[in-house]
């Protein structure tokens, strides 16, 4: 006779998959690793659209940087996106 069912435990099909979480933190490591490597320098908005200049490179929405795309500008930062999270570079305040 099967022992009875822990009425706490949570169905299989809801559990993390092994390796989800490895994937998770590779995900954060990747962002992670996109803000310390890259400096937004400048925003520009004007009539000509918006654009950014990022590690001295000017960029402008659907760009690609390291596998992120640039999907939107502010007037003090910048959107990236990958298959799977968003990354903001905010300009570094002036002192």
């Amino acid at each position: 006779m099967d022992s009875p069912r822990d009425p706490f435990l949570l169905p299989t099909s809801w559990r993390q998959e092994a390796g989800s979480e490895a994937e998770d933190n590779a995900r954060t490591t990747a962002a992670a690793a996109f803000i310390e490597t890259h400096k937004l320098d400048a925003v520009v908005i004007d009539a000509m659209g918006k654009r950014v200049l990022v590690d001295g490179s000017l960029l402008q929405l659907g760009d690609e940087l390291d596998g992120f795309r640039l999907v939107a500008i502010d007037p003090e930062s910048a959107i990236f996106q990958d298959a799977q999270e968003f990354v903001e570079l905010k300009l570094a305040e002036t002192q």
